[in-house]
Formats: structure tokens, sequence, C-alpha cells
């Protein structure tokens, strides 16, 4: 779950406007035809603007009607208050685009949490796409842990699907959004009979929830908004919103027997494998890099992730879960969720400290007090050459700078740890980075590794293993890292999850592209 597709732009790429102040407020609309958040000037502004025609047409009315001065005033007057509520009032009122869908979706990104059957996930679901595009009608078919469900169809539309088994399998094969115009354009198998889906259903659209190319349902709607960039962005973030969701549901599935057991951790491990990233070399621009991630135990806490947020800025973002097992992967995975979101959403605005406040609430609600976790994240900005990073309790990231310097410096800023209290505040802070600097991001078990079975790597030998990753590129420094914790650890466990990510900055790259 990385960067979001380029053909589909983020919802809101502007910075939120505060709108507490009195010379502004907002009307949001989410009325089928519009996706945009109308600021109109408040009532204080509207009076003064108001006041001048006011003034001339009480004048007019006490010369009196009688007299010439006092009607040419009061026509005067009427004239000015219709020019004002004609004119003036429209042309001072502007819109954001997307930012009601915005809304919408992050809403539905942490009720999908909170969702405690798949009824009252579908029920969200239908919400999210009624307030969010002025949907209605939803027919939802849903892989209960007993076997199929419907909901907002009837029996008769469970039917069709159930006799288009083709289709069904594109849909696992595919993914995502599929409209009429992409279904008539593809020609691979069971394309067609998706399509005759679609108009046995009377409808324009299918968006599909798969994980690791297991089907876990899909929703049929109309859809009105054609070629509507905004409205797509919308269901992509809804759509993986909704598979992060349903996975949940079935991980908290309990399990009656070691067989049923054995299938919610393999599910756990195959959510947590396609959520992180792939193990290769990443190159956005001016930056590259590169991580691994091993968990100690079937499925772990720990979690990586990087998203392309356009015109070269980079998103990245570390965290480990408390624990192991299942329920610290779960709760990685509610992240996960929420980051691809945020970061479809918002975009180039994504500020990580407010980022961390809002994880921390999304922490603070999947991990009841039993789970919290650290986590670092960072948003690097070519244009200025800097990256602005907001830290929850995680190892603060070490800073090499360029090849003049062999010091390590660590990024240090203070912050308690994702779900340790409500309502937490973040600090932000920044750092100016020049061409050949690396970023070494990491989790404590790698420092830790080998405890308690035998002595811990220690902070002395990672960094001396990070010296002599310096002079290697990014692909050979990840490389190198994990070859000498394996070569410490020899056949004893990890003991706890280990994560490792080596980042390049340099202008370099991109000229090199060109």
């Amino acid at each position: 779950m990385q960067s979001r597709s380029k053909d589909v732009p983020v919802l809101n790429r502007v910075a939120p406007m505060e709108t507490s102040s009195p010379a502004l407020a907002t009307t949001r609309t989410a009325s089928q035809g519009t996706h945009d958040t109308e600021i109109r000037v408040s009532w204080p502004i509207t009076f003064l603007l108001v006041l001048p025609g006011l003034v001339v047409l009480i004048s007019g009315l006490a010369l009196g009607l009688q007299s010439a001065p006092g009607v040419l005033l009061c026509v005067l007057g009427i004239a000015y208050l219709a020019i004002e509520a004609l004119y003036i009032q429209p042309a001072l009122a502007f819109r954001i685009p997307g930012l009601e869908l915005e809304r919408v979706a992050l809403a539905f990104a942490h009720s999908r949490i909170n969702s405690r059957t798949l009824a009252e996930l579908a029920k969200n679901l239908q919400v999210a796409l009624r307030d969010g595009l002025g949907i209605e009608n939803v027919i939802l078919i849903l892989q209960g842990t007993e076997g199929q469900l419907s909901f907002g169809g009837d029996v008769e539309d469970l039917k069709i699907v159930r006799s288009r088994q083709k289709a069904v399998s594109f849909f696992r094969h595919q993914g995502g959004l599929l409209t009429r115009e992409t279904l008539a354009g593809h020609t691979g198998p069971g394309a067609q009979d998706a399509l005759s889906l679609l108009n046995d259903l009377e409808a324009d659209v299918i968006l599909s929830f798969c994980q690791d190319r297991q089907l876990l349902g899909f929703a049929v709607f109309d859809f009105p908004w054609k070629n509507s960039d905004y409205a797509e962005a919308f269901l992509e973030v809804v759509g993986q919103s909704m598979t992060s969701g349903l996975i949940n549901q079935y991980l908290r599935h309990q399990a009656g027997g070691r067989e049923a057991l054995a299938q919610v951790f393999a599910l756990a491990q195959a959510m947590q494998a396609s959520l992180l990233p792939a193990p290769d070399l990443v190159e956005i621009d001016s930056v590259q890099l590169q991580g691994w991630s091993e968990p100690a135990e079937q499925c772990g806490g720990d979690i990586w992730a990087w998203h392309d947020l356009g015109e070269g800025q980079v998103l990245f973002f570390v965290g480990d879960a408390t624990g192991h097992g299942v329920s610290p992967a779960t709760l990685a995975a509610a992240v996960s969720g929420s980051l691809a979101a945020h970061a479809s959403v918002q975009g180039r605005a994504i500020e990580p400290a407010l980022l961390l406040a809002d994880l921390n609430e999304l922490v603070r609600e999947v991990g009841r007090s039993h789970h919290m976790m650290s986590a670092f994240a960072a948003v690097f900005d070519p244009r200025t050459c800097e990256i602005r990073f907001a830290n929850a309790g995680h190892n603060p990231p070490l800073h090499w700078r360029g090849i003049d310097d062999t010091g390590l410096t660590p990024l240090k800023v203070e912050g308690s740890m994702l779900g340790s209290a409500d309502e937490l505040k973040f600090k932000k802070a920044s750092k100016k980075l020049r061409d050949g600097d690396m970023l070494f991001l990491f989790s404590d078990g790698i420092v830790e590794a080998g405890e308690p079975h035998m002595p811990r790597l220690g902070h002395r030998e990672f960094r001396k293993v990070l010296i002599e990753c310096t002079s290697l590129d990014v692909p050979s420094s990840c490389q190198h890292m994990m070859d000498r914790v394996r070569q410490h650890l020899g056949d004893s466990d990890a003991g706890d999850d280990m994560t490792f990510i080596v980042m390049r900055f340099s202008h370099h790259f991109e000229e090199t592209k060109q």
C-alpha cells in the first residue's frame, strides 16, 4: 500500500483553512453535483458591506419621497443593495475543491476501526458514499465468516452475483474501481462477465475490496460523476479503508480450533506482508530509499511506509507497536491504512506533527490501552532541501552529513508514544539536507537483536555498522545491515521485530533520470 495512483489526484492539495475567524464562515455542500466546500463572507463583513446602502436609503426616507432628492437617494440605496446581494457577495465567496470529500473519507477511515460487525461496517460505507457523492442505492456483497452476505441488495441481486462467478474471479485479480468504460476496453478473461453483471444489476461501477488476491467483497452502484478526478480519488481512499476494515473484522472473529487459528495467523501474515513496501530500491526524484522488516513471530507490530506526495515530496514513516502477534499486527495494519488515506487526501499539505496527532486517536481506539506504538513521521521537500519531522517516542533516526563528515547525528524532537493519552500534541522540527546526506531509520529490535537469549547487538556495534554503510550505495547498505544482524544472531531468535530503512538524498538522482 504505497503511493497513490498517478492518474488520480489527491482530494485536496491545499492546506486546510482556518474558519474560526469572524470574517469567514464555512458552508459545507455535499449535495449531488459538487464536492466543494464553499467559504462565504460572514455576517459582520456582510453588515459592513450593506451599511453604505442602508445609510443612503434611510437618508432618502428621511428627506421624504415627496422631494426629488429623497426619491433619488432611495433609488440609489436600493440599487446599491441589489448590486451587493447579486454580485458583490457571490464574488467574495470561493470554494475549496474536494474539502467535503476529504472530511467524509477521513471520517470513514476512522469509523471502520470502531465497526464491531460486518453489518455496522457495511452501514458506515453506505453512509460515506451517500454523504460524499450522494449515492443512495448501494448493493454490497461481502465474504462473511460463515459465507456470503448481502447488504443493500435483495435475494435476486445475490442470485445474479452467484451466477457470474467469472466476474467475481475477475474482481479478485483486478481490484479497485471498475467502470463500464474500463470494462468495455478490457480483454482479460471475465471482463465481459463483469460488464454483464453491471447490466444485470443496472449499475455503473464496481468497487472491489481485495487483499493478497483474496476477494473480501465488492460494492455495486450508480456513478453520476463521470470524469470527476475528485470522486475517483474519494472512492480509491474509501476502498482502501473498507479493505482494511474487512480484514480487521476477520481477525476479530474468534477461532474455535487450531486450524481456524492458523488461518487467522495466515491472514494476518498476508495482510502485513502486503502492507509493507516491497524490499526493493525506490527512487523518487532526489530521494533513494530501501528497507526491510522481519517480525519476531508469525506476524508483528513493526511498520514502515513511504508515499509519493507529488512534485518530489515524500512522506516516510516508521512505527513499532508494543507486543507481538496478531493484535499488534492488526494495529499496524490500521495505522498503515490511515497513513495511505492521509497521503491520498492531503497530499503535499500533510504535516508530520498533525499526522501523528490523528494517528494517536486511531491507536487509542484500536489498541484500547492494551497496545501503544512508537512512531517517527517526516516529509522531505526537494524545493527547500528540508525535512520536516515529528516523533512519538521512537528511536530518533540517525543523520549522516555527506562524505566530508563521518559523524552520525540523531534527529531529536520530543513526543509521547501513540495511544498513551488522549489528544496528544506533537512538536514539529526541521533540518536542512545536502547532496549525499543519508538517513537511517530503525526499530529498537535491531539494537536489541538477540535479547533475552544472548547478548544484544548494542548501540556501539550498530553505529559501527552504520558508518560502514555510509560508503555503500542504498541497496548495499540495506543488505550489509541485514547480513551483520543475521551474523550476530546465528541460529538464535531475534527476540523482537526488526525494521531498518536507508535513505539517501541527492539532486543527482533527478538529473540522471532527465
